[in-house]
């Protein structure tokens, strides 16, 4: 027989303080009993809950590493239903640069979204020209640099712009230092 013991303390004071009035402590004991001996049918309980725990997380796992599309932008609805996404054709293709352009033709759209591993969010290619051209002069306060292009370029252009993150305080330094090379009067008279 295995017995818990709890204690537990409590304060009261008056809502309006008074100097005459004293605190009140109370002490309160709770003790828990556990009654029975360990047998077979206790031990396959404990079994049972913990198959059944391994079984939840695993199910959580693998809702976890689905892909994740963006609503209202075109996909491979079989490879948001896949762990893998469109990762096992992409390995199967010989060219995944033509691979991912097809994919434009596919879905008749001038912008799709690609699942390239589990766990990793969609990458969205652009085909218009106008789009890309607004997204990277207009709006970079809204995307940034990847990963994966700061990982390609890295090893050859460690310092370069395109291995920094707008955040990054190399990227400002950088950008002070080539801010006279952007004025008119530079590539008017120097340039040409």
């Amino acid at each position: 027989m295995t017995s818990l013991c709890f204690y537990l303390t409590s304060t009261r004071e008056s809502l309006y303080p008074n100097p005459n009035t004293k605190r009140t402590t109370s002490t309160t004991r709770m003790v828990f009993t556990l009654v029975g001996e360990k047998d077979e049918n206790s031990t396959l309980n404990v079994s049972a809950a913990v198959f059944t725990l391994l079984v939840l997380l695993i199910v959580i796992l693998f809702y976890l590493a689905l892909p994740q599309p963006i609503s209202n932008i075109p996909h491979n609805s079989d490879s948001a239903h896949r762990l893998l996404g469109d990762g096992p054709l992409l390995a199967t293709t010989p060219r995944v640069r033509t691979w991912l352009r097809d994919q434009f033709h596919k879905h008749n759209s001038p912008i799709v979204q690609v699942f390239p591993a589990p766990f990793s969010k969609p990458w969205v290619l652009v085909s218009d020209h106008r789009e890309a051209m607004d997204v990277m002069t207009r709006r970079t306060h809204e995307f940034d640099r990847s990963k994966l292009t700061i990982e390609s370029f890295g090893g050859v252009l460690g310092n370069s712009h395109i291995c920094m993150r707008t955040e990054d305080s190399r990227f400002k330094q950088n950008q002070a230092l080539l801010k006279d090379l952007r004025t008119k009067s530079f590539l008017n008279e120097v340039r040409s």
